[in-house]
């Protein structure tokens, strides 16, 4: 059947519920939660809800805890027997500052004889002798007893041996094995270890550790000389390495005068040649290039300069084979000239009626060079009579280019690289198709030798 049942309030089966304060809150009965299953999660009032524990993992073999028990912070309240507490490092928290032990009587009387010997922590360690003996002391002074060589053994002489020594002294052996006297000269020498010395200083200059230089109590910054200069010049503070060297004031009042002439200062000793100070820059060579005109790249470029100009009608011209300034606008682009200087331009006009090839004249044969042409305009006058003009490599030769000569109109061609007739030192020719009345021609260009 399907799920879910509609149910109608005011009529229908009565749902059991308990009302607390006025609220009814309904009875709910646990079942089990698989899709279109009936079987209740059995209970009772006495032992509560069943719960199957067979499905739970199995625990491993051995002594385990169940819940885990945290044992370690519980509060002892009553005395511990031997069998009651076995566990090492076990934190236990105390209620009071007492624990009470139960122990036997072997331990307790232990325990007495530790108390009955223990001594005030501070109580001072004593010194004793190679038969326990306690050493004296007096004042927070340690006694010692010299006693003479007529009640205390054999006497010693300064210089003897541990063979033969007579004499009453206080000697002390040295590392060749011979016993030495205590003098000024030959102090007793005694190591102490991890001591302190207390004592003070009598008023006055003290030195400490045979230091050549006192300190002058009154002032820290002064220093007291033990012995006087000798007479003449001295050196302080000078090099032992370099025994002419001074460091400190030089007296440069008294230096002899500079000979007449050219002289070196600051002369370097390996560089017997080299002057470090004035440097003559008057006769230094001009600075050139490292590489000759038409000779092989190499190195570096030497950056060059331009001078701003914001028209060129105000330059003075320079004569020709001189040195010249490069020349710049505002904006510091180099300003150049289109193909050639103005004084190469070249410009010529003809006119032509019969139609016959013929030969320009400005733009003749020159030794080395070729005609080069930028522009060229062309017009056909005649109202009806449509022709063409060929440029031709010299007399007869090769077609360059073929121009349209419309009637009543023409053309205007501005090249955008010059045109280079193919053959040097040739006059450049041009040739119209028929006789055409008339024809003008007009030509500007340069020659090259490139």
């Amino acid at each position: 059947m399907a799920d879910n049942i509609a149910i109608t309030p005011g009529s229908g089966a009565t749902i059991k519920t308990d009302e607390i304060d006025g609220t009814h809150v309904q009875f709910m009965k646990l079942m089990d939660g698989a899709d279109a299953g009936d079987e209740a999660i059995g209970g009772d009032a006495a032992n509560g809800l069943d719960v199957d524990v067979t499905r739970l993992p199995t625990l491993p073999a051995g002594t385990n805890n169940i819940g885990d028990v945290d044992v370690l912070t519980l509060p002892i309240t009553q005395p511990l027997t031997d069998t009651e507490l076995r566990a090492a490092d076990v934190k236990v928290t105390l209620d009071s500052e007492e624990v009470t032990a139960n122990l036997g009587a072997t331990d307790n009387a232990v325990l007495d004889d530790i108390a009955s010997n223990q001594t005030d922590a501070s109580q001072k360690s004593q010194i004793v002798d190679g038969s326990g003996n306690v050493i004296g002391a007096t004042d927070n002074a340690l006694d010692v007893n010299i006693k003479s060589g007529s009640s205390a053994g054999t006497e010693y002489t300064e210089g003897d041996t541990d063979a033969s020594i007579t004499g009453v002294a206080i000697l002390w052996e040295d590392a060749a094995d011979t016993l030495e006297p205590v003098s000024a000269d030959k102090p007793l020498p005694v190591e102490i270890k991890n001591t302190t010395i207390d004592c003070a200083f009598e008023a006055g200059t003290e030195i400490i550790g045979k230091v050549g230089i006192d300190q002058v109590t009154a002032n820290a910054n002064e220093v007291v000389v033990k012995s006087a200069l000798p007479a003449g010049t001295n050196a302080i503070g000078k090099l032992a390495a370099n025994s002419g060297v001074d460091i400190g004031d030089v007296d440069v009042l008294s230096l002899p005068s500079l000979p007449a002439g050219t002289n070196a200062i600051g002369k370097l000793a390996a560089n017997s040649g080299v002057d470090i100070g004035d440097v003559d820059v008057t006769s230094l060579p001009g600075i050139a290039g490292t590489v000759a005109h038409d000779s092989a790249d190499s190195g570096n470029p030497v950056k060059v300069g331009a001078k701003v100009k914001t028209a060129l009608s105000g330059i003075t011209p320079a004569a020709a084979d001189d040195r010249t300034d490069l020349y710049a606008d505002e904006d510091g682009v180099l300003i150049v000239k289109q193909n050639v200087p103005n004084n190469d331009i070249l410009c010529e006009r003809v006119s032509n009626t019969d139609g016959a090839a013929a030969a320009l004249t400005v733009f003749g044969a020159t030794a080395n060079c070729y005609n080069m042409i930028t522009t060229i305009i062309v017009h056909n006058s005649h109202a009806t009579t449509n022709g063409y003009v060929d440029l031709l490599d010299g007399s007869g030769g090769t077609i360059i280019m073929t121009i349209p000569l419309p009637a009543g109109g023409g053309a205007v061609i501005n090249l955008p690289v010059p045109l280079r007739q193919p053959t040097v030192n040739t006059a450049l020719y041009f040739d119209v198709s028929a006789a055409i009345s008339t024809v003008f021609l007009s030509f500007v260009g340069y020659k090259s030798k490139a």
